[in-house]
């Protein structure tokens, strides 16, 4: 099959996800949610192991499949590691969010196709030999689970998948083989963070088969971020994975409203949230430390009415635009230059999107 036609970076990098654009369910708590499936395909080794060559040509085959998906309605971008810089390879992996733990080979064997919403996304060679990914409202997961669901079928006209009678589809980790599905919220927990509640809501999570993860999880210190997802797939069908998603975020919401009530009536508290807000509109420089901790008073203040001029969609959007990676590559930083020039790039960056 011959080689799908491949997209320039900047386009996609110049959209916004349509996630960020949603009415959310808790838009105080959850700035998305995501679910992936992942399939690896019969007489291929796993990606870590398997000839460079010979598994950009399982990519080919893949994206050419996929152009013919839906009859062509549903169209993707692709691209190829390979063709990637450094840098477009880390920023494109920041912007649509993607933590690192998930790309365990080489960037040169890994490939992407992503809706031109930036809503779904088919990973090849990732860590898996496919990872079907879906943003979908926190409400709507057994919807956003049949989409995805469709295209692995679609896509098991061409390939067999590598699957086991007693375990179930068989994947890289143990904690993924089974189902091979998987669901993650990216979720804010001021409350829980400050009044030192994380361990009783990591419980809490454990015993719906949930864990708690830190969000980013390099690089950028503790922050209140964190990744809710299940803690393994095999033994449980996709829609006890489902349920026990929902209660663990309908629980988890209810316990972090409930300590930031706690949170707005205390005074300093209330005056942190406004300094941090004098700080973000007026300071010259933010450095990687303290920009996921600002966002998340920022959202502290809107959500509690300090904070009038602007709102959680503003946020998300500087959210999503703030990161070390995305900004070198927006701006032409080389990675040899200084942190200092991306503080101030971050800076101007934010002030831009906000018309300030």
């Amino acid at each position: 099959m011959q080689r799908v036609k491949t997209s320039p970076l900047e386009s996609l990098l110049g959209r916004v996800p349509k996630w960020l654009e949603w009415e959310a369910k808790y838009p105080d708590i959850v700035l998305f949610s995501r679910m992936f499936l992942y399939r690896n395909i019969e007489g291929y080794k796993f990606p870590e192991r398997a000839n460079t060559i010979d598994i950009i040509g399982l990519s080919k085959n893949v994206f050419s499949i996929l152009e013919n998906y839906n009859n062509g309605e549903e169209l993707f971008d692709y691209f190829y590691g390979i063709d990637l810089s450094d840098v477009e390879f880390s920023a494109l992996k920041e912007y649509l969010k993607y933590g690192e733990a998930m790309f365990k080979t080489e960037k040169d064997k890994v490939g992407f196709a992503i809706s031109r919403d930036l809503n779904l996304s088919l990973i090849t060679n990732a860590d898996n030999h496919l990872t079907f990914a879906i943003n979908v409202k926190e409400d709507s997961l057994r919807e956003g689970y049949s989409y995805i669901y469709d295209i692995e079928q679609y896509l098991e006209n061409y390939f067999n998948y590598s699957f086991n009678g007693t375990f179930g589809y068989l994947t890289s980790s143990l904690n993924d083989t089974g189902t091979g599905f998987r669901i993650k919220f990216l979720i804010d927990l001021p409350g829980v963070v400050f009044k030192n509640k994380l361990n009783f809501v990591k419980k809490l999570a454990a015993g719906l088969n949930m864990e708690l993860v830190n969000f980013p999880n390099y690089n950028y210190g503790e922050t209140s971020f964190f990744i809710l997802t299940n803690k393994m797939t095999i033994g449980f069908a996709e829609d006890e994975i489902i349920d026990f998603a929902t209660k663990a975020l309908i629980q988890i919401k209810e316990t972090e409203r409930r300590y930031r009530e706690e949170l707005f009536k205390n005074l300093k508290f209330r005056d942190r949230i406004i300094r941090n807000y004098a700080v973000f509109k007026n300071t010259l420089l933010i450095n990687d430390n303290e920009i996921f901790n600002m966002m998340s008073l920022l959202r502290l203040g809107v959500i509690s009415g300090i904070i009038k001029d602007m709102n959680l969609k503003d946020i998300d959007h500087i959210f999503n635009e703030c990161g070390r990676n995305y900004l070198r590559y927006v701006y032409k930083i080389k990675k040899e230059e200084s942190m200092l020039d991306v503080m101030k790039i971050r800076k101007s960056h934010i002030e831009k999107l906000m018309r300030y």
